[in-house]
């Protein structure tokens, strides 16, 4: 699976699709695992916490994946 690396408010995450033809992501670093996923009003949201910090930059961390998958189509009519 193809995943990138982003630095947000000094750290470092690891992100990657968890299928290839949906718009869920897992987000993930030494401290705190993450799935999350843009919602049909544009919004980030956190879907699953597995471990770690509860609180994450979501949205900073949003515009990384959008960036990184340009053109992105995301929201909740995509999802597989």
């Amino acid at each position: 699976m193809d995943a990138f690396e982003v630095v947000i408010k000094d750290e470092v995450f690891k992100i990657a699709r968890t299928k290839p033809d949906n718009n869920h992501f897992n987000v993930f670093n030494h401290t705190t695992f993450h799935i999350i996923s843009k919602n049909d009003f544009g919004v980030w949201q956190s879907l699953r916490h597995c471990f770690g910090k509860e609180i994450l930059p979501i949205q900073e961390i949003g515009d990384e994946i959008e960036r990184y998958y340009t053109p992105f189509s995301g929201g909740a009519a995509n999802f597989g």
